[in-house]
């Protein structure tokens, strides 16, 4: 049951091989059984998920055809769930209860679907590891000693780890696809604004998105058709022939300290689509290496006006504190036009160089991350590092281009994938080319040892 897709699943509820009780159940009990190790979720709501189930059979018996019904899930807990606590996993609110959905969440509740509870999350949303979470550390099922990522780790460790069919994650600067590749998921940054961010505690308002985390491409746009502000069928184009798309490789992104493993296996991954018929064409995208810094001086003076209204700032984190006075220092009128001004700038010629591929290729495939998974505490006393992790997502956020993140193999042990990047709203035809990838690859289907 836990490695079947949402169409098994669905099925299986249909076929009354098991109602949406039993399976919301089975789910429960693997989060009372391996959560205490992983620590991916912060809360779990057992009662609200099985009054939802209750629902979801009712639905199902009256012949409802929604894929969704009964099917549970796990939201990161940024997103407001209605009287059901949202931490953001900070003990600035540690005892926040919304009193209403945010947009997604609503979205996905007409759709009948348990919600497990929510997920761990670097504090505010601020970090790439999950070490900065008010509620512990979460840990990458692949091996403990090691982080899942953020700040969506973990969702991305709950869906790799099999307590989730699916999740929810939010990406501002990578934190969707960064940790769906340390843990072997595939997971959607979708175009900026696709999804409503009403609801969601913002760290950026010009970078955030709101996106789906699964096993594979095909769940990913099952969940997004119903996570958008009006129902579109993102499965539409999923079988469509992708032999005819040129796709570029930004030579920039493969100027760096590939890991050896992660360069074999884009390879890989391009022989793949080479027999499919897809051809490669090197661009280039000359302000890649400016993208970190822009992406930190926006994100931060965002952040700061933000979290401006919190009363109890004391309680707040390193990383948030660090964050704002970054943001702070910034927008200080003699530092406005230096800093604050000139990435805006900097952010229009990234946004220039995107445009300007996207008249010569299709799609664009770069790494995601360099590396697998990193060790815990090693990187978290050094900040810089910690940015430079986002290094191939921050130009794509800057954008606002739609993002999947697909896994591609191993190292030794951990899980190492790709990134397709795509033009603004064409969402479908990156789920189109990453599921195509994935019916000639089975490297989404493996599920951690143990588990």
């Amino acid at each position: 049951m836990k490695n079947k897709t949402i169409k098994e699943l669905s099925s299986d509820l249909r076929k009354k091989e098991y109602s949406c009780i039993e399976l919301t159940k089975y789910y429960l009990q693997r989060i009372k059984d391996y959560n205490p190790k992983l620590n991916s979720f912060i809360t779990v709501t057992e009662s609200e998920a099985l009054g939802r189930a209750r629902l979801a059979d009712k639905l199902l018996a009256s012949g409802d055809s929604n894929l969704l019904i009964g099917i549970p899930i796990a939201h990161k807990d940024n997103i407001c769930t209605k009287n059901i606590r949202t931490t953001c996993g900070s003990n600035c609110m540690a005892d926040f209860v919304p009193a209403e959905d945010a947009h997604v969440v609503g979205q996905l509740q007409k759709a009948a679907m348990p919600i497990l509870g929510k997920t761990n999350l670097d504090e505010f949303a601020m970090g790439t590891s999950n070490e900065r979470s008010a509620f512990g550390v979460s840990l990458n099922p692949w091996d403990l000693e090691k982080v899942p990522g953020g700040s969506s780790g973990g969702s991305a460790a709950t869906v790799a780890a099999r307590l989730a069919p699916v999740a929810t994650g939010s990406d501002t600067g990578g934190s969707i696809r960064q940790p769906a590749t340390f843990c072997g998921i595939s997971a959607l940054r979708p175009t900026y604004g696709a999804i409503s961010r009403n609801g969601m505690v913002e760290l950026s308002a010009s970078l955030d998105q709101i996106g789906p985390m699964a096993k594979s491409v095909e769940d990913l746009a099952i969940l997004l058709s119903y996570m958008t502000k009006t129902y579109k069928d993102y499965t539409a184009q999923l079988n469509n022939r992708v032999g005819d798309f040129t796709v570029g490789l930004p030579k920039e992104y493969f100027a760096t300290d590939l890991d050896p493993a992660v360069a074999s296996s884009i390879d890989e991954a391009m022989s793949v689509f080479e027999k499919l018929g897809v051809k490669f064409r090197e661009i280039s995208l000359p302000n890649f290496f400016l993208s970190v810094a822009t992406y930190q001086i926006l994100s931060t003076a965002d952040a700061v006006r933000n979290l401006a209204k919190l009363d109890n700032k004391e309680l707040l984190g390193t990383e948030v504190k660090r964050r704002m006075l970054v943001g702070d220092y910034v927008l200080r009128p003699e530092h406005y036009d230096k800093y604050y001004l000139q990435a805006q700038k900097v952010r229009r010629l990234i946004c220039q160089d995107f445009e300007d591929a996207f008249k010569d290729v299709d799609l664009l495939l770069t790494p995601s991350t360099a590396t697998s998974a990193f060790a815990l505490n090693s990187q978290v006393k050094d900040p810089i590092k910690m940015y430079l992790n986002d290094i191939y997502m921050d130009g794509s956020s800057l954008a606002g281009l739609p993002a999947l993140a697909i896994p591609s193999g191993f190292d030794e042990i951990m899980p190492i994938g790709f990134q397709l990047i795509g033009k603004r709203g064409f969402d479908s035809l990156l789920l189109n080319v990453g599921h195509q990838y994935q019916q000639h690859t089975d490297w989404h289907t493996i599920a951690p040892e143990g588990y």
